[in-house]
């Protein structure tokens, strides 16, 4: 996790995160001493276990987009995993929008989705009938850009997997099948 949050997050920051069933992120923050940590998540069952593990963090049970209407708040930092492709096109257009306006001046949004560029990306979009959506990264440049973000703020990394043999038979798959080697997973950081 330090290599690829350590420099976007520090202890002062105030850290939002929408809508994940990952807990590693927190997890993360909270060893990285980050104290002003708000979570906001939409199932009730999850909230009160999010509750009894992260004490110290403000969660609330809330849609994300009642959330953004009914406050002012600016955040340093905006984590969302595996959220995106649970959504509209039009859909994110929006939420995008209220992510753009909460942010700090310099405040980054962090995103990971399931990548379409992906030779298995089809298995991102129909694991789960609740997806409605998948994204490379181009097309997830074209809903930042309608959402007032720059071109020149928005970066994406593939995420690997993790472990050295992993990652070594993963990309002699891929050279094996002669498609250019893409993550299952799409990193992008967005810089405010």
């Amino acid at each position: 996790m330090d290599r690829r949050f350590g420099k976007h997050i520090t202890p002062n920051d105030k850290i939002l995160e929408i809508w994940t069933w990952l807990w590693d992120f927190a997890s993360y923050c909270l060893h990285r001493w980050v104290k002003e940590y708000t979570w906001i998540e939409i199932d009730e069952w999850l909230t009160d276990k999010l509750w009894k593990k992260f004490n110290n963090y403000k969660i609330l049970c809330v849609d994300a987009l009642d959330f953004f209407q009914n406050t002012t708040e600016k955040f340093d930092v905006i984590y969302m995993s595996h959220v995106f492709e649970h959504f509209t096109i039009e859909e994110w257009i929006v939420l995008a929008r209220y992510i753009c306006e909460h942010l700090a001046h310099q405040g980054t949004w962090i995103n990971i989705m399931p990548n379409a560029w992906c030779i298995t990306g089809c298995l991102g979009r129909y694991s789960d009938i609740t997806h409605k959506t998948i994204y490379s990264s181009n097309s997830f440049n074209q809903v930042l850009l309608r959402a007032w973000f720059t071109k020149n703020k928005i970066h994406h990394f593939n995420m690997f997997p993790h472990g050295f043999v992993k990652k070594m038979l993963t990309k002699l798959l891929w050279k094996f099948l002669w498609v250019e080697y893409s993550s299952f997973q799409l990193l992008t950081i967005i810089k405010k």
